[in-house]
């Protein structure tokens, strides 16, 4: 909340609002630094730089808080309303699928993080682990789903 209470300062008129240019790190994730020395920051660093260009780190900015950097007042309003959405969504999908051990476990192991990660921590920082997480249940999910219909036939 207090980095939302220093963004509500500042943006628009120290700096932002970015239009929705902090989301684009997750695309440009698997281009190494070293190969693309501008690559864009995530919005945490994106915060620091004017005060702290030599240092590293950044600080932790919430889904909110990004929503007003980018899109001010009204894109909290739609932003948080589309989040609500996913989040009731895939929590309706568990409760339907409540027997479905795939289903439980993506919700477990990935879903849960990103709705509660993104209370705390900027979406780019959040979803990239989210996303390697969900890679890799669903591929042991796939895996030892083949390996059980071969051992039974």
């Amino acid at each position: 909340m207090a980095t939302f209470m220093y963004l509500l300062k500042d943006v628009p008129y120290d700096f932002g609002p970015y239009y929705g240019n902090t989301f684009l790190p997750l695309f440009m994730f698997p281009i190494p630094r070293v190969v693309w020395d501008e690559k864009p920051v995530a919005v945490g660093r994106l915060i620091l730089l004017p005060f702290f260009p030599e240092q590293g780190g950044s600080v932790g900015v919430p889904l909110h808080a990004e929503l007003y950097i980018n899109f001010l007042l009204l894109g909290v309003i739609m932003g948080m309303m589309l989040f609500g959405i996913i989040s009731r969504a895939l929590y309706t999908y568990l409760k339907k699928n409540k027997k479905n051990k795939a289903a439980v476990i993506i919700y477990a192991s990935v879903f849960f993080h990103w709705v509660v990660g993104l209370m705390v921590a900027d979406f780019v920082t959040i979803t990239i682990p989210v996303v390697q997480n969900l890679l890799t249940v669903c591929l042991d999910l796939f895996y030892n789903n083949y390996k059980r219909q071969n051992k039974r036939t």
